[in-house]
């Protein structure tokens, strides 16, 4: 991942429960 993804991922986080972003990140790879 590039440090733009890294950063929108931590970002994200912040609004999302981390199952969900779990599941987004595993739907990307």
């Amino acid at each position: 991942m590039d440090e733009k993804i890294m950063k929108a991922t931590r970002e994200w986080k912040h609004e999302h429960k981390d199952e969900n972003v779990r599941a987004w990140l595993m739907s990307e790879e």
